[in-house]
Order: structure tokens, then C-alpha cells, then sequence
């Protein structure tokens, strides 16, 4: 049983494309994670069936990440494969 006019339809399914979201060009993703971890530490940042991190938890992963990627000693492209699941 449909309860929602074409109208309503409309606008529900077409929702998505008027939402803007205005970043700032020049800072890098981990800048836009780090700013949201300052302003919502425990809200959900990533969740999954298996995990689910708050913006704190994520920021702290990032942190651990780039120094063991900085420890590296390399001359070139590092590649990251993340398992998409």
C-alpha cells in the first residue's frame, strides 16, 4: 500500500541533491576529521557490522598511521589497500 503522493515522492527521493555541503578546499581530509573531533568527540564517525569508531577513536588511528608511514624510509608512492567488504 503507497501512502505517499508522486509529489511527496518527489521531493523524498530528490532530498539528497538540494543537501549542499560547503568544505573548505584547501584543507586534506585528516584537517576535516581532526576539526569534527574537536566539535564531536563520541559521535559515530565509521561504522560497519564489525567496528564502529567515534571521531576521537579515528583521529587517534590517523595519528598512528601517518607516524608509522612517516617512519618509513621510501623514495617513492606508498600504496594503501584497504578491504572494501
Amino acid at each position: 500500500m503507497n501512502k505517499l503522493s508522486d509529489e511527496e515522492k518527489y521531493r523524498l527521493l530528490n532530498l539528497s541533491s538540494q543537501v549542499a555541503s560547503v568544505y573548505p578546499s584547501l584543507l586534506r581530509l585528516e584537517e576535516l576529521i581532526f576539526a569534527q573531533a574537536k566539535r564531536t568527540p563520541n559521535a559515530i564517525s565509521v561504522q560497519d557490522n564489525t567496528v564502529q569508531w567515534t571521531y576521537s577513536e579515528l583521529q587517534e588511528k590517523i595519528k598512528l598511521y601517518t607516524r608509522h608511514l612517516c617512519s618509513i624510509k621510501h623514495t617513492g608512492i606508498i600504496a594503501i589497500v584497504l578491504d572494501r567488504r
